[in-house]
């Protein structure tokens, strides 16, 4: 475990999996945290998000709430569409995503490098 919005501790390509579960939307900067998650994977890892999901008007009242009222941890949550497009600025093709899993949160699998076997959302 460690800050990964600042340098990670570790060297380059050096795991092959980085699992995210329920920590994303703690993340102040998530694409500083995901280029650094983009730099310790292997040419072959993966990265697993798994964040609450929900409903866009609940999301907005909660993301008002933690704007007004800073509350040390929870930063931001985001959309399933939104994580996405974070992982894509980050250079991580997506390739698969669950809107809810079971009912609360939402699961997307990004890698380094798009297998064949696969198709990007």
């Amino acid at each position: 475990m460690a800050d990964a919005e600042d340098a990670l501790p570790w060297t380059d390509e050096v795991f092959d999996v980085v699992i995210l579960t329920a920590t994303f939307h703690h993340f102040y900067r998530p694409v500083e945290a995901l280029g650094e998650i983009h730099r310790v994977l292997r040419s072959e890892g993966r990265i697993i998000i798994i964040d609450p999901w929900f409903t866009p008007i609940l999301r907005h009242v909660i993301n008002g709430y933690l704007r007004l009222f800073h509350h040390d941890g929870d930063c931001r949550f985001y959309s399933q569409q939104k994580t996405v497009q974070l992982l894509r600025m980050s250079k991580f093709p997506t390739i698969l995503c669950n809107k809810r899993i079971p009912r609360s949160s939402y699961l997307i699998i990004g890698g380094k490098k798009m297998p064949s076997s696969y198709q990007s959302l």
